[in-house]
């Protein structure tokens, strides 16, 4: 039977100075972190930011393709308004 472990890639960061090792134990005392966890968290925060990044470059380009739409302020808080003053929007 497979542990844990035996699942999951490793990875190992070479050419690290001893002052930026320094550095990151640094970072991931303060957070109460292993150095390990504060490893893992700062790689998943940058696939999530990169990921998100990609979304909104996707949502960005679809709203340049949309037909671009001019409302004045009074239009918008008429429409905001109107379901409360019984007016059909």
């Amino acid at each position: 039977m497979q542990s844990y472990h035996d699942c999951m890639p490793n990875v190992l960061i070479r050419s690290i100075s001893e002052e930026e090792l320094s550095q990151l134990r640094a970072m991931a005392e303060a957070r109460s972190q292993s150095l390990q966890a504060f490893m893992t968290d700062m790689v998943r925060k940058t696939l999530s930011a990169d990921h998100n990044r990609k979304k909104l470059a996707e949502i960005e380009a679809r709203l340049k393709s949309m037909p671009s739409a001019t409302y004045t302020t009074e239009d918008l808080m008429a429409a905001k308004d109107a379901p409360r003053h019984g007016v059909a929007t």
